[in-house]
């Protein structure tokens, strides 16, 4: 009891066991005013209703609403202010508060656009707020847009990963976990969509049931595939958004795109093909011991297989692979600075010198894989001085090394018209009596086969650019031209690419075809379109099933489709 200058003596706070806004509270004690307006009570600074005053207490209602603050919710004790007749009494009281109830409604099927409902009894708050834990431990605040005693509205505005989310509703300063209460609508595209495009380039799906407040909240999966995306716009009907490579460096050429919110794919999918003419393919980095290649790319049937400063690669696109099958451990030579050739034998020839081709007087090491059993050996050195060829080709029987250059020190380069013949049965090498007609020594030309016949393509001479390509007779070994052509470069690939009846020619600065049939010449146009290239070595290109696939910067392998080309 409460006494002194007063002038009244205050008792006890009686209500019920737990209380709601709104409520009746008595005040009891003794010598109170029976004057109705002597009486000033307040909640938490909010004036409440007088009722029933006596000389023994008054009665009184608890105002709609009051704030509750840390103090109330974890000590349960609320500001109280009595004012009788001038005097003042000021109290801290306990206060047990009803419990929120929520009434479920398991049907409530929504998209983003609509406002979300929650009904129950005893939700009146000074304030409210609604939270969603995603399972990957973001957090988003769903803003409320009204609430009252016994409903609470609010918008999904958040990248839900399930469709039927719990949610998380503060009031009265206490948490309560609410499941089932709503299920998020699968987004879904509309059916018979497809695209050609490229891959920077950005393709608007038309559907329903996307993230309309922020784009980014909206995702894209594409059949398990790891892409990277970019959404640009979003409204109720359309999404707009771009696919650049993953952290796999993948882009197939042909995908489907499924719009992906709160955990549920959309049914229909768009379907999407890129008409790039290079995609990234595999990843490269981290595989290659070498940062760098110095060899060509070589394809046996469904494989390849690259060479780089002293290591093998044997690359199987169908399974996206790549593995070292073979290193150089025995020599102080590079594997494959000098060439790099396919013999009709089934194995792979290769020569290199030292790091400084040009510092050495002898002829290259040259190295015989076996793609059967990964095996490399050595074949003996050319019995000659000739360091850099002008044309090495191969026969089920013979590999032929001639012309090219050494380097003397009195005169330093010269050109040399030697012929030499390896037998692979006898494992030697004979200097044929006939000399090589000097060209350019310093270009050398490649060879390939098609038809059962061996030709070999290249400049003839620098001054003219004039591009030669010869057939070779094999009873005279001797060289024939067929045709001439005009785009005038240096042929850069080790190894020609041949699909179907065309070769593809890789010169530093464009990509040639020839139909080997008509010898008719097409330059390809859209290689090196802005944002449409990866860049690749063409030193290292090879043909895999109607494919063409190259390494760009030792860091992966790149895909060219030639029903991508345009000339």
């Amino acid at each position: 009891m409460s006494k002194g200058s007063l002038g009244f003596l205050f008792s006890e706070i009686v209500g019920p066991e737990t209380v709601f806004f709104g409520d009746t509270l008595e005040v009891r004690g003794s010598s109170f005013s029976k004057i109705p307006g002597n009486y000033r009570v307040t909640v938490q600074g909010v004036p409440a209703k007088v009722l029933e005053v006596s000389g023994l207490g008054f009665k009184f209602v608890l105002p709609d609403l009051f704030p509750i603050g840390e103090k109330q919710v974890t000590q349960g004790l609320y500001a109280f202010e009595i004012s009788v007749a001038g005097k003042v009494l000021e109290l801290e009281y306990p206060l047990d508060f009803r419990q929120a109830n929520f009434e479920i409604d398991p049907n409530q099927v929504v998209n983003y656009e609509d406002t979300l409902i929650i009904e129950g009894s005893y939700l009146s708050s000074e304030s409210i707020e609604v939270k969603y834990f995603a399972e990957n431990g973001n957090e988003y605040k769903l803003p409320v847009v009204d609430f009252s005693a016994s409903k609470i509205r609010f918008m999904p505005i958040a990248k839900f990963q399930e469709s039927n989310p719990k949610i998380q509703i503060t009031l009265r300063g206490k948490k309560y976990i609410v499941s089932n209460s709503f299920k998020l609508k699968a987004p879904e595209v509309d059916s018979g969509q497809a695209f050609l495009r490229k891959t920077f380039e950005w393709t608007t799906l038309k559907g329903k049931n996307f993230n309309i407040h922020y784009p980014e909240m909206n995702s894209l999966s594409f059949g398990g595939l790891d892409l990277n995306y970019e959404i640009q716009n979003v409204s109720s009907t359309n999404l707009t958004f771009r696919i650049w490579a993953g952290n796999d460096q993948f882009i197939p050429r042909n995908i489907e795109v499924y719009p992906n919110n709160s955990g549920q794919n959309s049914i229909n999918s768009v379907k999407l093909t890129f008409t790039d003419p290079v995609l990234p393919f595999f990843k490269a980095e981290g595989v290659f011991r070498e940062d760098y290649g110095i060899g060509g790319g070589v394809s046996m049937g469904d494989y390849g297989y690259f060479f780089r400063v002293n290591s093998i690669y044997k690359f199987t696109p169908s399974a996206r692979k790549m593995e070292l099958v073979a290193e150089n451990k025995n020599s102080d030579s590079f594997l494959a600075n000098i060439f790099t050739l396919k013999s009709p034998n089934g194995k792979i020839y290769s020569g290199g010198h030292s790091e400084n081709v040009f510092s050495v007087q002898s002829s290259p090491q040259i190295f015989e894989f076996d793609p059967s059993n990964n095996t490399l050996i050595k074949l003996p050195k050319i019995p000659s001085d000739v360091i850099q060829p002008l044309s090495v080709y191969s026969t089920d029987k013979y590999l032929y090394y001639e012309g090219g250059f050494k380097i003397t020190p009195a005169v330093g380069y010269v050109e040399v018209n030697e012929r030499w013949r390896y037998e692979f049965a006898t494992r030697t090498w004979k200097k044929l009596a006939g000399q090589t007609e000097i060209k350019d020594y310093s270009l050398r030309l490649k060879s390939f086969w098609y038809k059962g016949k061996l030709y070999q393509i290249g400049v003839e001479n620098r001054e003219d650019n004039v591009v030669a390509l010869q057939k070779f007779d094999q009873l005279e070994e001797t060289w024939i031209t067929v045709a001439s052509f005009s785009f005038g470069d240096v042929v850069e690939s080790e190894v020609i690419p041949i699909i179907a009846n065309e070769a593809f020619i890789f010169t530093p600065t464009q990509i040639v075809k020839i139909n080997l049939d008509t010898y008719s010449e097409s330059i390809v146009q859209n290689i090196g379109e802005e944002s449409s290239m990866l860049w690749f070595s063409a030193m290292q290109v090879m043909g895999i099933n109607g494919k063409i696939y190259s390494t760009l910067y030792g860091s992966e392998v790149v895909e060219l489709d030639p029903d991508y080309f345009t000339y």
